[in-house]
């Protein structure tokens, strides 16, 4: 039977264009390059392509369509209930462009998947379903009927369900240099049209192939390894070395079981890269495998199996870490000696994420900021913050800034609270306090030892932001607070500065800072240092 060209209407680009196999076709992306199709009816129904779930009377039904293989598909009717008063109309053809089969060494096997919803009981006088493989002459050369019931060349398809066949159409095809697939849908009656229709997914064109793919060898996790759920599976690509060359791989198939000799397989699928993510597997011992298929459906031999050990998804501990635009914790918590006030009216925060499981990440973290120990109250409230890439356990988060200016010469406390990859969101972490002080600020916060005191720099005479009090914020930074002497100088200031600050003259500090730049000996350093506590400060409030 040699096919009308009058039967066939172009609705994509180039009929005549030829493609060269093994040829793939998934319907993901529309209308593919050189199919063509009927016009539809009167009504609209015809063959189409979209990723739609099929209508019946505007609702979705629970059964169909079912998963397809990929995310569209070829589909005839898609749920359109119509009736007609020219029986015949409601038909229509769809037609692969030309495939080029040279290239195949004389082997030449045709692939698809379907699945249908159509009148029931009435194949093969109502809503028939053929397929036909067509040689280079447009001759039809292999008919497919596809029913409930059939015997020989029918084919019989349990409805609602997607199922994959082949034809090995070497002998058939035998001197033709190209052949086309096409799908031929008619309805016949005018009754019972209102189904989900026929679809149709994964055409392929390939050589015959019995020779099996390569084994894989898995990647990740180790053997051994303790994981989170979900649980990432990766392994080495396969590829076929057989005669329709290299790289002609269908997909994979893992395995999850809690049984090493893989007794009941609790978790399985087909994928077509050379990884899976697999979500929902309990906390235990599991253990995995992976087997390629290639395009011919040759198995490699399973790869060789490893355990992975899922914890419990326990949520993150509260972090003990935190930072307040410094570049070590604790810098603003407590007692801590020489130490900066926040200048910053919008300081930097941060904290190390701390969790139980031994693999764990953090996903997200909220964070606030309050003049009140308890958070009573609030000055700021992050909310919910994604954190990308995620976090792993035991590692600082980046920064975080508040959008609001805080007050200065106050005292503030916050807290942090880590989410891990399983969603569980662990406690906030105990308050931390911070001063948000002046520009000319000297180093003494509310609640130290040494605010009692009521130490400030005397940079009236200088200036906040001159080199005088730059050089002494410096030789304080890089000398005081890192020697044991800063210590002793701490003691004897909290002794007798109060005493000296009500009769040290402001030069002193100009006399002393001017070789302070110089000074390497930490005898001198503790000399010079102590000297700048007595002098330096000044009796206030």
């Amino acid at each position: 039977m040699k096919l009308s060209a009058a039967l066939v209407l172009a609705l994509a680009l180039g009929a005549s264009a030829q493609v060269a196999a093994p040829y793939y076709e998934n319907f993901d992306s529309g209308v593919p390059a050189g199919w063509t199709f009927d016009a539809p009816s009167t009504e609209g129904v015809g063959w189409g392509v979209d990723a739609t779930p099929a209508l019946i009377g505007g609702v979705t039904p629970s059964t169909f369509p079912p998963a397809s293989p990929s995310a569209g598909s070829l589909n005839f009717n898609d749920g359109v209930d119509f009736e007609d008063t020219t029986p015949e109309a409601v038909k229509g053809y769809a037609t692969s462009p030309a495939i080029d089969i040279t290239g195949l060494g004389g082997t030449v096997i045709i692939w698809w998947s379907m699945a249908y919803e159509v009148e029931p009981f009435a194949y093969p006088a109502f809503d028939i379903r053929e397929i036909y493989i067509l040689d280079d002459t447009d001759t039809i050369v292999a008919t497919f009927q596809v029913g409930e019931v059939g015997s020989g060349a029918d084919i019989e398809l349990a409805p609602t369900t997607w199922a994959t066949y082949f034809f090995d159409a070497s002998v058939v095809l035998a001197g033709s240099t190209s052949c086309k697939f096409q799908v031929v849908f008619s309805s016949v009656d005018e009754g019972l049209n209102d189904y989900s229709g026929w679809f149709i997914d994964d055409v392929r064109v390939t050589c015959g192939d019995s020779v099996p793919p390569p084994g894989v060898t898995h990647l990740t996790p180790p053997d051994g390894a303790i994981v989170t759920a979900p649980v990432a599976l990766d392994w080495t690509d396969s590829a076929d070395t057989s005669d329709c060359g290299s790289g002609q791989i269908f997909g994979y198939t893992y395995e999850v079981d809690d049984d090493p000799l893989f007794g009941s397989i609790d978790f399985t699928a087909l994928v077509t890269t050379s990884d899976a993510a697999v979500a929902g597997v309990p906390a235990g011992t599991w253990y995995w495998r992976v087997l390629a298929i290639d395009t011919g459906l040759n198995f490699s031999p399973y790869s060789t199996s490893t355990s992975f050990v899922v914890e419990p998804a326990l949520p993150p501990a509260a972090p003990d870490s935190r930072f307040v635009n410094e570049s070590s914790p604790g810098a603003q918590g407590g007692d801590a000696g020489f130490v900066n006030p926040v200048v910053d009216q919008r300081p930097a925060f941060s904290a190390v994420y701390r969790d139980p499981n031994t693999v764990d990440n953090a996903i997200g973290l909220r964070f606030q900021v309050s003049e009140d120990p308890t958070f009573l109250t609030l000055d700021f409230d992050s909310g919910s913050v994604a954190i990308a890439p995620v976090l792993p356990k035991d590692t600082r988060c980046p920064d975080l800034t508040v959008n609001v200016d805080l007050q200065h010469d106050t005292v503030y406390y916050w807290r942090i609270q880590f989410t891990d990859a399983s969603g569980a969101t662990g406690p906030f972490s105990a308050s931390q306090s911070f001063r948000i002080g002046d520009d000319f600020e000297f180093g003494v916060r509310k609640g130290s030892s040494h605010h009692g005191r009521r130490c400030y720099v005397a940079t009236a005479a200088f200036g906040a932001d001159s080199e005088p009090v730059r050089a002494f914020q410096d030789f304080r930074a890089a000398r005081l607070e890192s020697i044991g002497a800063g210590e002793l100088a701490s003691r004897a200031y909290v002794a007798i500065g109060s005493r000296a600050a009500d009769v040290a003259p402001s030069g002193i500090l100009r006399a002393t800072l001017i070789p302070l730049r110089s000074a390497t000996s930490s005898v001198w350093v503790f000399i010079l240092g102590t000297v700048l506590l007595l002098g330096a400060c000044r009796q206030r409030g």
